[in-house]
């Protein structure tokens, strides 16, 4: 778990963001609000063993969604679409935005499942 709490406090460093060692000793789910961020987390086990899941939004920047592992890796998970691809041919612009709202949707029911909405 050291190198999780280490990963994530380090990323989010520069707004002085950390995990509470209640919610690490709990392994319990959150919502970290500071610096303008809004950060929904909980942990879990997979075959790699324990993990931290996040999903991290700031009107600054594009959502992430990550999951961080015991032995340092960091995988990118699905997270919205900040921007919508788009094109002068009508039927391709619906095409896109169709595409966008597919997605959008599968990561709702992603997030949903963890209980981040």
């Amino acid at each position: 778990m050291d190198n999780i709490i280490k990963n994530f406090n380090k990323w989010f460093q520069h707004w002085n963001i950390q995990l509470s060692q209640d919610a690490v000793e709990q392994r319990s789910s959150g919502v970290i609000k500071q610096g303008g961020w809004n950060i929904r987390f909980c942990f879990g086990r997979d075959e790699k063993g324990e993990f931290l899941d996040y999903y991290a939004t700031h009107r600054l920047t594009d959502d992430s969604h990550v999951r961080l592992h015991e032995d340092g890796t960091r995988t990118s998970l699905p997270a919205y679409w900040g921007w919508c691809r788009t094109s002068d041919d009508p039927i391709e612009a619906q095409r896109l935005k169709e595409a966008q709202d597919r997605e959008n949707h599968e990561v709702t029911l992603l997030l949903q499942a963890k209980g981040f909405c």
